[in-house]
Order: C-alpha cells, then sequence, then structure tokens
C-alpha cells in the first residue's frame, strides 16, 4: 500500500483513530449506565427479599397494594434504565457505522483514481483493499484488549493476592490452649522495599483481659491484629499465644475484621457459617450478647429470616452485631476484633462490651473510638511504627 501510495492507508488509520475516540468518549456514559442498572438491579433483588421475609407482617398491615405498587416501579425504574443504555449503544453504532462507511467510500475514491490512473491494477486494488481491512481489524482488536486490560487492573491485583495465599484446605492450623498473648522485638513490612509498618515491637496481654489498640486510620492497628493471630507472618521476632509460638493462623480465637461480611441466607445460617453442632438456643445466647435477640424475635420469620450482604435490611450496627454474634457462636478463648463496633451508637456500644467483659475471656479490640478505653485493662497506641503502651487515666472517657 505504501509502495503505490500513503493515501491509501490514510483513511482507514483515520478511521481506526476516530472510532477510538468514539469508544473512549461514549465510556463514560456506558460506565454510568452500568452501574445504575446494577443499582436499579439491586434494589429490585432486595425489595424482592424483603416482601419475602416480611410478608406476614406485610398482609396484617394491609399494605399489599402499596407494595406492588412499589414492585412496579422499581420494574418501571430498572427498564428505564435498560432503555437509556440501549440508545447509548445505538449512537455509539450508528455513529462508528458511518465513520467506517465514510472511511470506505474514502477508499475507494483513491484506489480508483490510482486504477484509472494505472497506478494499480484492479487485483492489486482488491487485494489491498482486504489486507487494508484485516489490518484495521487487527489494530482495533488489540486496541479493544487494551482497554478491557486497563478495566481490569483493579481485579487483577485482588486476584493476585488471593492466589498467593495458602489454600484454607491446605493450611496449617495451631489449636491454642491459652489466651495470653505475648509479641516479642515484632517488626513488619509487607515488601522488601517498603518501609517497615511495625518496628520491634513488644508487647503483654494477659489471659482475661481486655485491651484496646488505639492509633489513626492507616498507623497499623490492622497490621498488629493480623500479626497477633498468626495470619501475618513476622520480619523478625516472635508472637506468642500462651506459651506457643505462633507462625501460622490459629485454632479457637474469633476473628472479626473490618472486610468480614455476612452470606445470603437466614440469621441463623450466618451465625452457623457451615459449622455443625450449634443449636437454635445458642443463637439466641450469641444474639442476646450482641443486642440482636429483641430485634430477630420482632421480625416474622424470626432467626429463619433471609439477609444477605446485599440482599437485607439490616443496619450497619446490625450488620456488626451479627458478625461478632457469629464469632462468639464458637465459644473463643480470646477474640481479636477490628472496628467490631465502628457503627454502634455509644449506648448500645457500651452494652455489647460489658457484655464481652462478662465472659471473662481475652479480647483485643482494635478501635479509634475512645468509648472503648473505659472497658478495657491496658491500652495500646499504635504510633510511627512503635506500640506504647499508655495508662488509662492519660485518656478523657
Amino acid at each position: 500500500m505504501f509502495y503505490v501510495s500513503p493515501l491509501l492507508i490514510l483513511p482507514g488509520l483515520l478511521s481506526l483513530a476516530v472510532t477510538a475516540f468514539i469508544a473512549q468518549a461514549f465510556q463514560n456514559a456506558r460506565q454510568v449506565q452500568q452501574s445504575k442498572q446494577l443499582h436499579s438491579q439491586q434494589r429490585l433483588r432486595q425489595l424482592y427479599f424483603d416482601i419475602v421475609s416480611q410478608f406476614p407482617l406485610l398482609r396484617r398491615l394491609g399494605v399489599e397494594n402499596r407494595v406492588r405498587t412499589l414492585v412496579r416501579s422499581e420494574m418501571s425504574r430498572l427498564g428505564l434504565v435498560q432503555i437509556a443504555s440501549s440508545i447509548i449503544s445505538a449512537h455509539q453504532g450508528a455513529i462508528t457505522s458511518m465513520v467506517i462507511s465514510i472511511e470506505r467510500i474514502a477508499y475507494l475514491l483513491i484506489a480508483t483514481y490510482f486504477v484509472a490512473t494505472s497506478r494499480l491494477t484492479l487485483g492489486a486494488f482488491v487485494a489491498i483493499g482486504i489486507y487494508k481491512d484485516l489490518l484495521l481489524i487487527a489494530v482495533s482488536q488489540l486496541l479493544s484488549l487494551w482497554r478491557a486490560n486497563s478495566n481490569l487492573i483493579s481485579h487483577r491485583l485482588q486476584l493476585a493476592e488471593i492466589s498467593h495465599q495458602i489454600p484454607a484446605a491446605h493450611a496449617v492450623k495451631q489449636l491454642i490452649l491459652r489466651a495470653s498473648v505475648t509479641l516479642s522485638n515484632v517488626s513488619i513490612r509487607y515488601g522488601e522495599l517498603d518501609p517497615q509498618v511495625l518496628r520491634n515491637v513488644t508487647l503483654t496481654i494477659n489471659e482475661g483481659e481486655f485491651a484496646v489498640i488505639q492509633g489513626e486510620s492507616g498507623s497499623g492497628k490492622t497490621t498488629l491484629l493480623r500479626c497477633l493471630y498468626g495470619d501475618l507472618p513476622v520480619n523478625t521476632g516472635q508472637v506468642y499465644i500462651g506459651d506457643q509460638l505462633i507462625n501460622c493462623p490459629v485454632i479457637g480465637a474469633g476473628v472479626l475484621l473490618q472486610g468480614d461480611r455476612i452470606i445470603s441466607g437466614s440469621i441463623a445460617d450466618n451465625i452457623r457459617f457451615f459449622r455443625s453442632g450449634i443449636s437454635d438456643l445458642a443463637v439466641e445466647e450469641v444474639l442476646s450478647k450482641v443486642e440482636l435477640l429483641t430485634f430477630v424475635n420482632s421480625l416474622p420469620m424470626k432467626q429463619d429470616t433471609p439477609v444477605g450482604d446485599e440482599l437485607s435490611g439490616l443496619s450497619e450496627s446490625q450488620r456488626q452485631r451479627l458478625l461478632l454474634a457469629r464469632c462468639l457462636a464458637s465459644h473463643p478463648k480470646i477474640l481479636f476484633l477490628d472496628e467490631a463496633t465502628s457503627a454502634l451508637d455509644p449506648q448500645t456500644e457500651s452494652v455489647v462490651l460489658t457484655n464481652l467483659r462478662a465472659l471473662k475471656i481475652t479480647v483485643v479490640l482494635a478501635t479509634h473510638r475512645t468509648n472503648a478505653i473505659k472497658f478495657a485493662d491496658r491500652c495500646f497506641t499504635v504510633l510511627d511504627g512503635s506500640v506504647i503502651e499508655c495508662p488509662l487515666d492519660v485518656y478523657d472517657v
């Protein structure tokens, strides 16, 4: 093509650049509509689950017609969002087709001129057209793959983190016999070139004590907590629970992290969490300890009420307490909690923490809220990679 004239490929290159620009211009609009569509679908699914779980109450209140109207409204909203998404795709497709058509007309005019002036044979004209289309298709596919790869970078990073973890079914775990915790000159960094998150940390939490870990966001509270129960290997130093040197996750501890979620199933299913031997009475006991029993018993289906991370009508406070109840259901010797009461109001938080103290087990709570300190036997502050034990009377609580 370039041997005859660069003009033969110029329309194709311009067409490719314009179609790539069009795809980029429509990308934000498509993403917005996709988000709206997912949100509408989520709202509709949540509404269906709420109707199923609360149907006896809805009938008792005589609001069936109102519920039907609400369902029709949500379905109409979802339909409008889907139509808007289709319109955007149709507009993009129409503009792209128009650009491609213009490119082909321009190519035909240029190639016809070269054939008419005997600079190009008819066979070469056909061959160049085929090769030109194949080249543009290949380049267009590469651009599409590049855009898809860019959109999936964040997902790939998450998968890479998971893939480097030892599968739970094959991971070695230690059964703890005592519930005291000791760190001796522990230092942690996540990568060889990364700065140390914790430096030469030494601390002791005796069996049965309630310990609070304070610190600003990003100071290393979660890192310290993961280190304490063996989820995060240390670079230097030792971690002991009781007299056991801990170098892997432990059995016999209850752990609640900020990223933990409830599953799709009943309230009782979430507390049992695939564990056998937890009776309905045991479920009621742990619900009572986290101040959820009255609420659950007020539901028509009680423990059998369906919930889910994206489908329930639970508040954030109720979610946190349900996850805490899950931890307590296995009767752990020690609790490791990361911001486990951050969504609770002060009064409910005080009742829940009082109930935890009454269990007389070791509790390690990482939190930014000072209300928890008045329940603590000792308090540690994470600051600039160091962990300092502070007298409780320095806190104004």
